[in-house]
């Protein structure tokens, strides 16, 4: 006590509450508090699958709180809010029109510790509970102070009953997790809230093991210095005006450690910011996050055969020099096709103007193939397109040239093969079920134009700022969908797809794809030969890594798209890297992207962080 020094007041606050052992704690002890007081048969966990119709109540709070947008990280929700006293009418209804759910998550918020104004529960919020009893799968979760089940005297009559204490975005956090399998529950009631319940009561519930969760870098031995560093990186890289925004995921052995977003929408000052929710075209990782999907899920129902000739599903190509074209050439890029056709270029003539016959500026039959607002296309010229391709000339067989035509060929395959849209099918079959919500072709038939993130000022064919339409010029003449691109994305709901691959095809208790084709697909196809590509997925260079960073393994699989994205999972380091940006924005002559490797020197920065044992050195 003779050396006693007075502590320093100087950020006292952010030095004890924010200090990395803190922050580690807190996360802990939130964690290990949210207790599962009911589960009848197993309503816990819930399923991810969209098309199970889920709706969530939130009580006493307003629309999209940090509860439901938790939710959404997992699945599909339709979401209500109930935060006044409603007539007896009105109430009526919302208790009729959420009893139409298959399950209803009814979760209290704001709630009192003073129990003289029933810890500000009112009886009609109460209520919610019994009018919904018996008539949907019901969980309900209370924010607040234990003893508020005084007042939701029915609460332990919900199939499961979660406890979060607290009302702040942890325990909303952390609740979602345990609801949907991410993680399991620990808490254990300290008291007896009522005679209804017994003292340390409470049930641990039961994990996913393969659901992504989010977790703190430290709680996995990673270097937290590694957020700053990427801040630097990115603000440099928004500062030079590589690109005005973007999104970064990383997922190490099945946790998310990042996922954030960074600047604007534009360089306008008074653009929207980028958040986690923002959409990104993500141009030709469509072919792994869509075409690919589909392929792998119909090779393993025995309804492709990789050797077959291509024209054996897609009979226009029966009569053209293209019919003896082998499906494992086709997605491996090696089939002697041309990389691309600028089909949009012989709509114009020589000033630039649309011939006419082709667009019209209201969708008036045929002119119904959408391009963008007031820009239809005569459904006719669809033939026209397909001669193009049909004769357009072969290249050597065997020799790796990229191609997006090979990509719009395997479109109509997987088309012909399962009578749906491409669009409809990874819908019913991976979107859905794997609970996404923020990926989609033709985002605007979902999502308002103000998620979606801008592309390119397009002068040349569509005259305007392209938003919302995909940026591909002939995949906005395939009314938005194609098998080369297309695709609007999060860096979650990609995050999500990679995960899912990364496990050999399984995800949330389901197995997409067997193991067996997803390593059949993300291995280099054509081993000992220049084309390092797998089936559909980009690898790494052999020698230079590229386009990954150094520390990737040739085991790294995934793919780079052209607007400025890029999605790549390393088996050997259990690792998943996303990375979005609009770098065309509002010209994709700007290449400041590549020049500076960002996407590359990015990823690296990731791997110095991990742990010494993981990737490859």
């Amino acid at each position: 006590m003779n050396d006693w020094k007075p502590l320093s007041k100087f950020m006292l606050n952010e030095r004890l509450n924010n200090a990395p052992e803190t922050r580690k704690l807190t996360n802990s002890l939130f964690e290990k508090s949210v207790t599962i007081l009911k589960n009848n048969n197993n309503t816990i966990p819930l399923s991810v699958d969209g098309h199970h119709k889920i709706a969530s109540l939130v009580v006493n709070d307003t629309l999209d709180n940090y509860f439901q947008q938790s939710l959404d990280l997992y699945t599909h929700s339709e979401n209500f809010a109930l935060n006044k006293e409603l007539s007896a009418t009105a109430f009526d209804t919302l208790m009729n029109q959420l009893a139409q759910f298959e399950t209803v998550i009814v979760s209290f918020h704001n709630t009192s510790i003073r129990s003289y104004i029933n810890f500000n529960i009112t009886p009609q919020m109460a209520q919610t509970i019994s009018a919904l009893q018996g008539r949907t799968k019901l969980v309900t979760v209370v924010f607040g102070n234990l003893y508020t089940l005084n007042i939701l005297k029915d609460a332990d009559k919900s199939q499961a009953l979660i406890l979060s204490y607290e009302d702040t975005y942890l325990p909303a956090m952390f609740t979602a997790q345990i609801l949907f399998g991410a993680r399991n529950a620990f808490g254990k009631l300290p008291a007896r809230p009522s005679s209804s319940y017994t003292l340390y009561e409470g049930l641990t519930g039961s994990t996913m093991s393969n659901v992504l969760r989010f977790e703190m870098p430290s709680r996995l031995s990673i270097d937290e210095k590694i957020f700053s560093r990427i801040d630097t990186i990115i603000k440099k890289n928004i500062d030079d005006k590589v690109f005005p925004g973007c999104q970064m995921l990383v997922a190490y052995k099945g946790n998310i450690i990042l996922n954030k977003g960074y600047g604007k929408f534009t360089y306008d000052n008074n653009s929207t910011a980028v958040n986690e929710q923002s959409l990104y075209d993500i141009a030709s990782i469509t072919k792994m996050a869509a075409t690919s999907l589909a392929v792998m899920k119909l090779y393993d129902e025995g309804k492709i055969d990789l050797k077959q000739r291509m024209s054996f599903y897609v009979p226009e190509l029966r009569r053209s020099d293209k019919k003896n074209l082998l499906v494992e050439d086709i997605l491996t890029h090696q089939s002697g096709l041309k990389g691309w056709i600028p089909f949009y270029q012989s709509t114009l003539d020589d000033k630039g103007n649309y011939k006419k016959g082709i667009y019209a500026a209201t969708p008036v039959m045929p002119y119904s193939n959408k391009i963008c607002d007031s820009l239809y296309m005569n459904v006719n010229y669809m033939k026209t397109i397909w001669k193009e391709i049909l004769r357009s000339p072969l290249t050597e067989r065997g020799k790796y040239v990229y191609s997006d035509l090979g990509m719009i060929i395997t479109q109509k395959m997987v088309e012909n093969i399962t009578q749906q849209s491409l669009e409809e099918y990874v819908d019913e079959n991976f979107y859905y079920p794997l609970g996404l919500n923020r990926i989609a072709y033709n985002p605007l038939q979902h999502f308002t134009i103000n998620n979606i993130v801008p592309t390119e000022n397009d002068t040349a064919f569509r005259k305007r700022l392209v938003r919302g339409y995909v940026h591909d010029p002939a995949a906005a003449m395939f009314g938005g969908v194609s098998g080369h691109a297309g695709v609007f994305s999060n860096a979650h709901n990609l995050g999500i797809i990679m995960q899912m691959l990364l496990q050999g095809g399984a995800y949330s208790g389901r197995q997409y794809i067997t193991t067996a084709t997803v390593e059949k697909f993300t291995k280099q196809y054509w081993p000992n030969t220049n084309n390092r590509r797998g089936l559909f997925f980009d690898k790494p260079e052999a020698t230079s890594k590229e386009p990954v960073c150094s520390s990737a393994s040739l085991n790294t699989f995934g793919h780079t798209g052209f607007t400025g994205t890029c999605a790549w999972a390393d088996p050997n380091s259990e690792l998943v890297f996303i990375f979005l940006s609009n770098r065309v924005y509002p010209s994709a002559a700007n290449n400041r992207l590549v020049k500076y490797n960002t996407r590359s020197v990015l990823m690296q920065v990731v791997y110095d962080a991990l742990p010494k044992q993981s990737g490859s050195r």
